[in-house]
């Protein structure tokens, strides 16, 4: 994914740990996400781990936790208090220079 590096891994772990691990960056506080990530991140069995992955992948798009808005894989929080300026579109998508306060 050329818009999270993950930290340099090729490896989907590091994304399952940023993003999906119980704490303080815990955004979507959904158990099932919690399990599904904790048995991507420990099951050996290569077929059950892409099977655990890909429902967590897709209940994160079902439930609308973060979704697509750039032709790269970027995820946007947008609130009532933040202006979104000179939206123009390239072959990167949304600028992040474009978020603003109000």
């Amino acid at each position: 994914a050329s818009g999270w590096s993950a930290g340099g891994g090729a490896d989907v772990a590091r994304t399952l740990n940023f993003f999906y691990s119980a704490g303080p960056r815990d955004y979507f506080r959904d158990q099932k996400l919690h399990e599904l990530a904790h048995l991507g991140l420990t099951t050996i069995d290569e077929n059950k781990r892409r099977a655990a992955v890909r429902e967590l992948m897709d209940r994160t798009i079902e439930q609308a936790y973060a979704m697509p808005v750039a032709p790269i894989p970027l995820v946007f929080l947008h609130i009532s208090d933040l202006k979104l300026a000179n939206l123009r579109y390239d072959a990167f998508g949304l600028q992040p220079s474009d978020i603003n306060w109000k």
